[in-house]
């Protein structure tokens, strides 16, 4: 027994490290690129069968089996769009990439201080990573992938003076979303030194991306902080955003999600092709609907030359048609709110699901406009297991709180 949860607790970490270890760490296996996490994921879910399959109990409210059907999905329409052994090497570790994360994570955090911890260690290694961020958004070198012998400085032009860092991610994008997600968690966690380090290693990505889940974040925060005193003050909060949203859209000559994108983005360009690469993904999306296109190039207007689309859920849409997307979505949606009315007594755990919340409302919102994929991807289900996790070891230890307060009454 003791065996078995210190493998367990080997692996995670392991597992939770490597999203820190550029992908230029990896080896081939005929056509595939085994990464640090992708190794460890595999010995993981090959080492948990039994776990994984009493985890992914079939409910259309189980996001663990939401996220499996969505996997299964996925390998369907790429066996569709591409044959059968076409695209099996893919499927099978975007499978990996999907259910792996998120089972490891839950499974792992099985206590409140298991979560605690985890929380804490990843708002540190977010600051960390500055060693790297830091002196290559000054100087446009990564000393530690050119150690490693990764990607090479010079090739991206500086925004307001400053290098665009990519630490040990594959964009600079990934980098400041990734660490974005720590801010709000450091906020409530009243850790604000460690706060302003997660907010600097976010901007050393000097990304628009990254900059739009901050900025969303620190609404939250703001309004968490001087609405207290209000009533139901989360709904109102929805209502101001929607009544906002229509009010930009009544009075503006263009749409509304046109003038918010073209004040998100540090240039015009960009925001005009974010804002066209929807437009035209959808018509993809809706002459695709049930399997996708997979991954055929999508249809765009000639002058569009970028084959990549930085837009994740549109991304999932495209690929995986429209019962994956829901079926994917759903997944967040079910953690979001579930943890969201969860009431909870101790005050430590009502920080660290805000600022869950928080970060995952940012991550989700930025995701509009950014893909995710390789760590970054793994990342994101790395933190819907964890938000997974707090739902159900916190409402489970509540009520044992009560069963025991109870019984001594």
């Amino acid at each position: 027994m003791t065996a078995n949860v210190n493998k367990n607790k080997f692996l995670f970490w392991a597992f939770f490290f490597s999203i820190f270890f550029p992908t230029t760490l990896s080896i081939g296996l005929g056509g595939l690129r085994l990464t640090v996490y992708r190794i460890v994921l595999i010995v993981f879910l090959v080492g948990s069968v039994k776990h994984i399959v009493k985890l992914c109990k079939p409910s259309i409210k189980n996001p663990a089996f939401l996220l499996f059907l969505y996997s299964i999905w996925a390998m369907l329409a790429l066996a569709v769009n591409h044959g059968f052994f076409d695209k099996l090497e893919s499927s099978g570790v975007y499978f990996i990439e999907v259910l792996g994360p998120f089972a490891i994570t839950f499974l792992y955090c099985n206590s409140s201080e298991r979560i605690k911890h985890v929380v804490m260690v990843y708002i540190v290694c977010v600051c960390c990573t500055l060693l790297v961020t830091l002196p290559e958004t000054l100087t446009n070198t990564n000393w530690l992938q050119t150690i490693l012998g990764g990607r090479p400085s010079g090739h991206m032009e500086p925004r307001m003076g400053l290098y665009r860092s990519f630490g040990t991610f594959d964009h600079p994008i990934l980098q400041g979303v990734f660490s974005s997600t720590a801010v709000g968690l450091a906020w409530f966690l009243g850790r604000y030194r460690l706060f302003a380090g997660t907010l600097m290693a976010t901007i050393t990505s000097v990304s628009s991306g990254a900059v739009f889940s901050v900025l969303i974040q620190f609404m939250i925060i703001g309004w968490e902080r001087f609405s207290r005193a209000i009533t139901n003050r989360w709904g109102l909060l929805l209502a101001i955003v929607l009544i906002g949203y229509f009010s930009i859209e009544f009075v503006s000559n263009r749409s509304a999600i046109r003038a918010i994108i073209s004040h998100l983005t540090f240039s015009p360009q960009t925001a005009y092709f974010r804002i066209l690469i929807w437009e035209y993904g959808m018509q993809n999306v809706w002459s695709n609907v049930f399997f996708g296109i997979g991954f055929h190039d999508w249809v765009r207007p000639s002058f569009m030359h970028a084959s990549s689309i930085d837009a994740f859920w549109l991304v999932s849409m495209i690929r995986y048609g429209i019962p994956a997307f829901i079926m994917y979505a759903s997944a967040y949606l079910i953690v979001i709110f579930k943890l969201y009315k969860l009431e909870l007594v101790d005050k430590q755990k009502r920080m660290i699901r805000r600022g869950w919340l928080t970060g995952m409302i940012g991550l989700v919102l930025s995701s509009i406009t950014v893909h995710l994929w390789n760590n970054a991807l793994v990342f994101i289900h790395f933190y819907l297991g964890l938000g997974a996790a707090m739902l159900v070891v916190f409402s489970r230890e509540q009520r044992l709180e009560k069963e025991a307060e109870a019984s001594e009454n």
